[in-house]
């Protein structure tokens, strides 16, 4: 924990201690009472990291002192009232949760600068995929799935799904309010079970970091290299990709019209599955035009009509289902190749 604070008493009144009281046949009970008005605490934090303040009146029970919060400064001060709250406090740094609160099915996603969007010289790229640095400041989790029909129907109590006959197939035909509304249901109800650590959420992945996760590192068209052959991922394979070419005919190649059970293919090197093809994945952001010059923790277009998906589905060629590749749709639209997979980060 890269923090330490400081206590203040800005007074303390002791009452007089009444050690007996004595009179004929009478005596009294000894007491202490000490009244303590306010106390102020001085933190020096890590700016940028999520802390949450707790307190203690017996060393046994840590309880939160207020929301939790991102540290703007190094130095942080709140005055407290000690009678409510206790005598002893201490900081927590939230952006690592202890392992208890990590729930499976999940992957660390470390915090990283990338470039983001494709190079000129990538065949068939499209005109918004304008490359530019992007630094990522905060570790977060990611679901190794697309959100399955099962899962869904879980939290939503329904499934909307055009291919119900396997419940860990992705759900799709689900829109963007609605995966949204899933995330907000499971945060809800995590938090409710005491299974989900102060001040972290389940959201959507913002639109950089779902391209930061599904790149793992690599900076070619897709996680697996410059490639993408039929069986490969879900995707038309008759209409493969190849890094110097482009699109590539393969009559022979493998086309399921439908969406597989997630996890069909390999993962890439985050542990993440299907992040090309089987159904495309709305994001956070509203799309709209890339920034010219670096950023961090970009958060898309403060206004606009269209929200963010990207991933490629299982009816696209290769060529759609490219790292960089961006699509967008109405916040309220529903499609059989749109689905989505959410991550746990710290509360925007």
């Amino acid at each position: 924990m890269n923090s330490k604070f400081t206590i203040s008493p800005s007074w303390i009144l002791l009452t007089a201690l009444c050690l007996a009281c004595m009179g004929t046949g009478q005596s009294a009970t000894p007491s202490l009472t000490i009244e303590v008005s306010k106390v102020r605490v001085t933190m020096n934090l890590a700016v940028g990291k999520t802390y949450q303040l707790r307190a203690t009146k017996d060393l046994k029970t840590w309880v939160p002192v207020g929301e939790p919060f991102l540290a703007q400064t190094e130095l942080e001060e709140r005055e407290l009232d000690v009678v409510e709250v206790g005598r002893f406090f201490q900081i927590q740094q939230l952006d690592e949760p202890t392992a208890m609160f990590i729930p499976e099915g999940f992957v660390r996603i470390p915090a990283g600068t990338f470039t983001m969007g494709s190079p000129a010289t990538e065949k068939e790229r499209d005109s918004d995929e304008t490359q530019h640095t992007v630094t990522l400041t905060k570790d977060f989790y990611m679901s190794k799935y697309e959100v399955t029909q099962r899962e869904y129907l879980a939290v939503m109590g329904n499934n909307p799904s055009g291919f119900p006959s396997n419940l860990n197939r992705p759900v799709e035909q689900v829109s963007w309010n609605e995966a949204m509304s899933y995330c907000a249901k499971l945060t809800a109800s995590e938090k409710a079970a005491g299974r989900l650590q102060a001040g972290w959420e389940y959201r959507l992945p913002t639109e950089a970091e779902w391209e930061y996760a599904c790149r793992a590192g690599t900076s070619t068209p897709f996680h697996y290299g410059n490639d993408l052959r039929s069986g490969m991922a879900n995707f038309d394979g008759t209409r493969e990709y190849a890094g110097g070419t482009g699109t590539v005919n393969n009559p022979n190649g493998t086309f399921l019209e439908r969406t597989t059970t997630v996890g069909s293919y390999a993962a890439n090197a985050f542990g993440l599955y299907d992040m090309h093809g089987n159904v495309w994945e709305w994001c956070l952001d509203r799309y709209g035009d890339y920034p010219a010059g670096s950023v961090t923790d970009p958060k898309g277009p403060s206004s606009g009509s269209f929200r963010v998906f990207r991933g490629g589905s299982w009816i696209n060629y290769a060529r759609g289902c490219q790292s960089a590749d961006r699509n967008y749709g109405y916040p309220g639209g529903r499609n059989y190749v749109i689905g989505f997979r959410p991550v746990l980060a710290p509360g925007q």
